[in-house]
């Protein structure tokens, strides 16, 4: 029936490339692309550095090629009182700013080649290091009362905690490292897995001792621990908050290398093949198309 099977493990997207709808709209892409890349610098050697500017018409403008951008998140914690949780500006002038955050808000780029992605740790970052701080700093005998929504990280569990389907039956192995704890032993439990009584049940017998029954979530310990800035080990910090100008220049040339292998008229295959092989030109050579051509 004309089927064959393929993998695609990473690359372009290709989904409905062969439809003609995509074709003519390529094909018009291209065409434009290619007019305002004659309006556009160029950047050689092997940093990209120098910036090779075209000669322009009187009537004409230099063009700067623009990327997708990046993703920008927001964190931030609202109070009825006052709405966003930040130091007044009285406070803002005073010493009190001189050691804690002037607001809780968090903001990052997140992406696996940004500032990774949002997660249980920065939060307790920011809760340790912003909310508290500003909270206390405003109001002085107050209780303050959190409230977040059921998402599955907010019930998360410290590296330490004690959850007992988190331990091996015998020694050996992966173990988790568990906070010390005393409890009175496991003697007399079942060894037979199809028993309807869960009273003996290992786990089940650990789960209920006093330590592992009332064991709580990440956020509420930091938040309940009067000693948190002893306690909770700061979060690594967030190791690039921008792009280097190299790594957009070399973007940009990637994306004309894939136009210029659609222009000469490779597939998918045949393009990802080129970009990759030939990633210092920023167009594909036409001495060595034949060569791609015969590989596919």
């Amino acid at each position: 029936m004309g089927f064959e099977f393929k993998q695609f493990k990473k690359g372009v997207y290709i989904d409905g490339y062969k439809r003609p709808d995509i074709i003519a709209y390529r094909s018009k892409f291209l065409e434009q692309m290619a007019s305002y890349k004659k309006l556009m610098p160029k950047f050689e050697d092997n940093n990209l550095e120098i910036q090779i500017n075209p000669d322009l018409q009187e009537n004409e403008h230099l063009h700067i090629l623009k990327g997708r951008g990046k993703s920008i998140h927001v964190n931030n914690f609202l109070c009825e009182t006052i709405g966003r949780l930040q130091l007044s500006e009285e406070q803002k002038l005073s010493e009190v700013s001189n050691n804690i955050p002037h607001e809780a808000k968090v903001t990052m780029n997140p992406g696996t080649n940004n500032d990774s992605w949002w997660n249980i740790e920065l939060l307790v970052q920011q809760i340790v290091n912003h909310t508290i701080p500003i909270f206390e700093a405003t109001y002085h005998k107050a209780v303050a009362v959190f409230a977040f929504d059921n998402s599955t990280s907010h019930g998360a569990f410290n590296s330490d905690a004690l959850i007992a389907n988190c331990m091996n039956v015998r020694s050996g192995g992966k173990q988790s490292k568990m906070r010390n704890t005393i409890f009175n032993g496991l003697k007399g439990f079942c060894k037979n897995k199809d028993s309807t009584d869960n009273q003996y049940y290992m786990q089940y017998i650990l789960e209920n001792q006093p330590d592992f029954f009332t064991q709580k979530c990440m956020i509420q310990e930091v938040i309940e621990d009067k000693d948190y800035k002893n306690r909770l080990q700061q979060v690594v910090p967030i190791a690039l908050d921008h792009i280097f100008l190299l790594e957009i220049r070399a973007f940009a040339r990637k994306s004309f290398r894939y136009m210029d292998a659609y222009r000469k008229g490779l597939n998918v295959k045949q393009a990802e093949y080129a970009v990759k092989k030939y990633k210092r030109y920023r167009v594909i050579p036409n001495n060595i198309l034949q060569d791609i051509l015969t590989k596919f």
